[in-house]
C-alpha cells in the first residue's frame, strides 16, 4: 500500500511539473512586436518598445493553451521623428486615452504549418477577432523556445488613422503585425 501511494504522490509531482512546463514568459531584450504598412506606396516598419506577453502553451495540446499580449502604444518607434510623432496623435494611436492595445486568444489550433490563435484585439476601445498564425520552437530542451506570430488586420475598423488619414491612398488600410518571441520558464 505504502508503494502505491509513493507512485501516485510522483504521478502527482510529475503533472504538476507538465502543467508549469506550459507556462512561459518573454525574455524582454530578444523579442519584439513590430507592423508594416505603406506609406505613399512605399512600405515602411514599425515596432513597440515597451509590450508584455503572457503565454500558457504546450504544443502537444494546444487547445489547452491561451495566449495575452499587451502592447504599450506609446512606445511606438519607426526611424521617422515625423511618423512617430503623428502616430501618437488622437487620429492615430492616441496613447492619452488609449494607452494599450490587447490580443487575448479565444483558441487555439493546430494548423499544417504551425499553429492558430483565434482571439480578440482591442485598440483605440474597438474590439475585433484576429487570427495570429503562429510557430513554437523549443530551442533549450523544454526551458527556452521561440514563437513567431503574424496577423493581419484593417487600421480603419479600430479608428486607426482618422479624418484626413482615412484616405488609403495615402497610408494603406492593411497592417501586417509580427510578434517575434523568445521565451523562458
Amino acid at each position: 500500500m505504502e508503494s502505491n501511494v509513493r507512485w501516485v504522490l510522483f504521478g502527482l509531482l510529475l503533472c504538476g511539473h507538465a502543467l508549469s512546463a506550459a507556462e512561459w514568459t518573454a525574455v524582454d531584450s530578444t523579442s519584439s512586436v513590430s507592423f508594416m504598412a505603406i506609406q505613399q506606396g512605399s512600405p515602411f516598419e514599425g515596432e513597440f518598445g515597451s509590450f508584455t506577453a503572457d503565454i500558457d502553451f504546450d504544443p502537444g495540446d494546444p487547445a489547452s493553451g491561451s495566449i495575452v499580449g499587451v502592447v504599450e502604444m506609446g512606445s511606438v518607434r519607426t526611424g521617422d521623428s515625423e511618423r512617430d510623432r503623428t502616430l501618437l496623435d488622437r487620429e492615430w494611436f492616441d496613447p492619452n486615452n488609449y494607452p494599450h492595445s490587447r490580443f487575448e486568444s479565444e483558441s487555439i489550433e493546430a494548423t499544417e504549418a504551425g499553429f492558430r490563435a483565434n482571439g480578440q484585439l482591442t485598440l483605440k476601445d474597438v474590439t475585433q477577432p484576429v487570427a495570429m498564425d503562429f510557430t513554437f520552437e523549443d530551442t533549450g530542451s523544454g526551458t527556452t523556445a521561440h514563437f513567431s506570430g503574424t496577423f493581419e488586420l484593417e487600421r480603419l475598423q479600430f479608428g486607426v488613422g482618422e479624418g484626413f488619414w482615412s484616405d488609403t491612398s495615402w497610408t494603406s488600410n492593411e497592417v501586417t503585425v509580427t510578434v517575434e518571441l523568445d521565451l523562458e520558464h
